[in-house]
């Protein structure tokens, strides 16, 4: 049986959503991300694509990869 595909987290004793940043969510696949509660959240896992945009953007690097673009040398 296959290990499911990792997907991303949020740090969120990093995010800084409840200060108004958007920018994971603005790079995000659409419907992967939401702004909850103040926090990015991952709330749809299967609409990640793993292109890591929103790991890019984060300004306070609260977007956890399982594997970053640069660390896999393409696309993931």
């Amino acid at each position: 049986m296959a290990e499911p595909a990792a997907k991303i987290r949020i740090d969120p004793d990093l995010c800084v959503a409840h200060n108004g940043c958007r920018e994971c969510f603005n790079y995000c696949a659409p419907h992967a991300l939401d702004i909850i509660d103040g926090l990015a959240r991952l709330v749809d896992p299967d609409a990640c694509d793993l292109n890591g945009a929103c790991y890019e953007v984060c300004p306070v690097g609260a977007v956890i990869m399982p594997v970053t673009p640069a660390d896999a040398g393409q696309r993931i």
